[in-house]
């Protein structure tokens, strides 16, 4: 009688699972590394798999990281949380890093009744990230029932830059930038810039520095007219070198 039940009701969840609208919450990762160096590892991860998952055109809709960054030290209830941002799924996690090791856990929680759809851990090497984020990304689209065409698997598994010094630079180019100040806006293109040092054809790095020019001006932190040709010449150059890049189509769309 047991086997049977079982089966039966998650036959019923797979179904529900597919009634679904498939909107979904990606919360703040909580950073467990301890040198100060991997500061912005938990702000960096909850980025970067926002971005894959926001590839796959079956989601209905996968909230930017503006929308959940007010969760980040605190934390209502689930379906509180998912109440006030409209989505029916959440995903939160943790991510640890010491030199060249990386622990990522995730979970994906059904808001309604807080139901466990899916969670893994991730042990591996620094060097192994992308094919993890990968994974994740893949893991949460099966578990919701999204299929993926090959173009959307592709664009996935597409690797941003195979330098991992350029993607730590990034990474905290993001970081500073999603801080919203002058000072971070300026740290952002500073560290951008370095990572374009460590490999000139990396496409996101340009189109941080267009991110961060382009706020500049919209908040009014520094004249339009200094900053807005900076953030297009950087966004057109990140188009020459991948002309599918949406951060670089949303940036030019700002100028």
């Amino acid at each position: 009688g047991f086997v049977i039940f079982n089966v039966v009701s998650n036959t019923e969840r797979s179904r529900d699972i597919q009634k679904l609208e498939k909107s979904i919450a990606v919360l703040p990762f909580e950073n467990m590394s301890v040198d100060e160096e991997y500061s912005h590892m938990g702000d960096a991860i909850t980025d970067e798999i926002i971005l894959e998952l926001q590839k796959i055109k079956e989601f209905d809709r996968v909230l930017s990281r503006t929308s959940t960054m007010q969760y980040k030290d605190n934390r209502p209830t689930i379906p509180e949380i998912a109440e006030k941002l409209g989505v029916n799924y959440i995903i939160e996690g943790s991510i640890q890093r010491h030199k060249e090791d990386v622990s990522i856990r995730v979970q994906v929680i059904r808001a309604i009744h807080e139901d466990h759809v899916w969670g893994d851990e991730y042990d591996g090497k620094w060097e192994d990230i992308f094919s993890i984020q990968d994974e994740i990304a893949l893991k949460v689209a099966d578990e919701l029932k999204a299929v993926l065409s090959p173009e959307e698997i592709r664009k996935i598994e597409k690797n941003p830059t195979e330098n991992l010094e350029a993607y730590n630079l990034y990474l905290k180019g993001r970081y500073f930038w999603n801080k919203r100040t002058v000072e971070g806006f300026q740290m952002g293109i500073k560290y951008f810039d370095q990572a374009i040092e460590e490999d000139p054809v990396y496409s996101l790095a340009y189109a941080g520095i267009a991110d961060c020019n382009n706020l500049l001006g919209w908040h009014d932190l520094l004249p339009s007219k200094e900053v807005y040709p900076k953030a297009k010449a950087a966004a057109e150059k990140a188009l020459m070198m991948d002309k599918t890049l949406s951060e670089a189509h949303a940036s030019l769309a700002y100028v």
